[in-house]
């Protein structure tokens, strides 16, 4: 009787440590579950979390409100410039055009394209959208008053000074494109030189690395 007993006892002890390791092990596997992904590993510059920027209230090339809103819910790619610029800006956007281009329709349906201007004098609404529909019939061009694009670029880093020549003008400005992810935090930002491919792959592995958080 004390071994059949004693049997007893060895089998449900084994029982209850079994009971524990399961569940010690789905307990381990739920917080395994609960680790964030690595942040994606990527040719330009990855800012985890995003960083926030500054309200604005601008124009699109239509004369539509350009404002943070434009941002919810899709994924934006921006560069600032001017249409006088005599070869970054028609570069940048000839890289952009390829990269949208490189990524097919069903990747681009949710990304935007959008030209700030950084020299609202000369860069009319109507200026911008002849200007951005040469690259790509998607662009967006954009502008409004000086001092609300220095909101906007003083809050993303992008630096920019006119220089005056005489009776004309130039202006110096960063040659930046920046990715604004779905809850308008600028979330990575790829510096010359562009190069399309890779800028393309970029996006691909951080959107779905969005994905997976």
């Amino acid at each position: 009787m004390a071994t059949s007993l004693s049997r007893t006892g060895r089998t449900l002890l084994f029982v209850a440590v079994a009971a524990a390791a399961a569940a010690a092990g789905a307990w381990l596997a739920a917080g395994l579950e609960r680790t964030p992904p690595e942040p994606p590993r990527i040719a330009g510059t990855y800012l985890e979390g995003g960083r926030p920027m500054a309200d604005f209230n601008l124009l699109d090339h239509s004369g539509a409100p350009f404002t943070p809103k434009r941002f919810e819910d899709n994924w934006t790619l921006l560069n600032f410039g001017f249409t006088y610029c005599p070869d970054v800006c028609p570069q940048t956007l000839s890289a952009l055009a390829m990269v949208v281009e490189r990524m097919g329709e069903r990747a681009t349906g949710d990304i935007e394209v959008a030209f700030i201007s950084v020299d609202p004098e000369r860069d009319t609404t109507e200026q911008l959208a002849g200007y951005v529909s040469f690259f790509h019939p998607r662009f967006t061009g954009v502008t409004g008053e000086m001092g609300e694009i220095r909101k906007l670029t003083g809050s993303l880093g992008i630096a920019h000074q006119r220089r005056d020549y005489g009776d004309s003008y130039t202006i110096d400005h960063s040659a930046a494109i920046l990715l604004i992810n779905p809850e308008g935090k600028l979330q990575a930002l790829f510096t010359p030189p562009h190069q399309p491919a890779a800028i393309a792959e970029d996006i691909a592995a951080i959107r779905h690395h969005w994905e997976r958080q």
